[in-house]
């Protein structure tokens, strides 16, 4: 159990980078394309009326070409992520089943307790691999997650916005009187 538990976080750990950049990788390439996409229905009359739909459409087909060339290199990695748990827990018991059978060979082991085993290192194997698609799962949340923090904490102009204000009543203040401030609000009706 400890092997299968570090064997999955050693390819976890490896794997994590490519990973992360082959979703980004395909997420940035679907952001370009989604861009195309807004930018031709916000501007469809201008682009019907100057003649332009082939080059927006080649705009669209480099978009896509760009697309495709990275969506092969993501499944793959996603397959070999599908793959890896079935395959630890196929190897596990392989093993066992070469260890036990010699032991069930030799006598030190009955074969109801060695049949018994195997199927519960086969159900360990099956808990890893859904612990491993959890850890997955949680792996690609970490990206977004990441660039919506950066946002979040981007620094913010209302310090200057503040002193702006403050400078704008001030001005208000010096430039008009109680008589002229009463004076407006009768002419616009809010008194």
């Amino acid at each position: 159990l400890l092997v299968a538990g570090v064997a999955v976080i050693t390819f976890v750990t490896t794997n994590y980078r490519q990973s992360a950049d082959a979703n980004e990788a395909v997420s940035d390439r679907k952001a370009a394309i989604m861009a195309v996409c807004q930018e031709t229905n916000q501007k469809i009359r201008l682009i019907s009326d100057y003649y332009m739909r082939p080059q927006v459409q080649n705009k669209m087909e480099e978009r896509t070409q760009d697309l495709k060339s990275v969506v092969s290199p993501a499944k793959g990695v996603a397959v070999s992520n599908d793959f890896f748990p079935g395959w630890i827990s196929t190897a596990f018991v392989c093993v066992y089943l070469w260890l036990g059978g010699k032991e069930v060979v030799e006598g030190n082991l009955q074969i109801g307790a060695f049949l018994a085993t195997i199927n519960a290192v086969k159900d360990i194997g099956d808990s890893f691999k859904d612990i491993f698609s959890s850890f997955l799962d949680v792996s690609k949340a970490i990206g977004p997650i990441r660039k919506a923090t950066g946002l979040l904490n981007l620094p913010t102009c209302l310090p200057q916005l503040k002193t702006v204000n403050r400078q704008r009543r001030r001005f208000t203040k010096e430039i008009l009187t109680p008589k002229e401030i009463k004076e407006l609000r009768l002419s616009s009706g809010l008194c």
